[in-house]
């Protein structure tokens, strides 16, 4: 069942699972680290030019724990499988500035497929375009 950001948000709020603490914001029991788009880009690229290509695999790895971390807590807290996690974790991840994500096309037997995001927040802004003819973003990667 599709739902939109905004009314997966509401739910979220209704049924108390996103508390805003003194000091942090918690989704799930998790707690969560928002931040200007513009500037976790520049960390990004501030990271990927000291280590090179060994850091781009580094964020690609780190992304790699981060959704497998999302999915056992939306699991452990949802219940969801399969593409219901999935969708799940594209509404959190909207709610947290990784755009909108689809599936266009998935082979389950390879485990592989193929998902566009768009709406990126660190994807948007005129400064990452001047410096980068395509945009990626190696975390996002890693957590998908």
């Amino acid at each position: 069942m599709a739902l939109n950001v905004e009314d997966f948000f509401r739910k979220l709020l209704f049924a108390r699972q996103l508390k805003i603490h003194e000091g942090y914001l918690e989704i799930f029991d998790t707690p969560y680290v928002l931040f200007p788009a513009e500037s976790f880009s520049n960390l990004v690229d501030a990271f990927v030019k000291l280590s090179g290509k060994k850091g781009k695999v580094k964020i690609y790895e780190e992304g790699i724990v981060i959704g497998k971390t999302i999915a056992e807590v939306l699991k452990k807290t949802t219940a969801s499988q399969g593409d219901e996690l999935m969708d799940a974790i594209f509404k959190v991840g909207g709610m947290g500035g990784w755009g909108l994500w689809k599936i266009y096309r998935k082979d389950d037997s390879k485990k592989e497929g193929i998902v566009r995001a768009t709406n990126v927040a660190t994807a948007e802004f005129e400064f990452h375009f001047k410096k980068k003819k395509n945009p990626s973003c190696h975390l996002l990667r890693g957590i998908m």
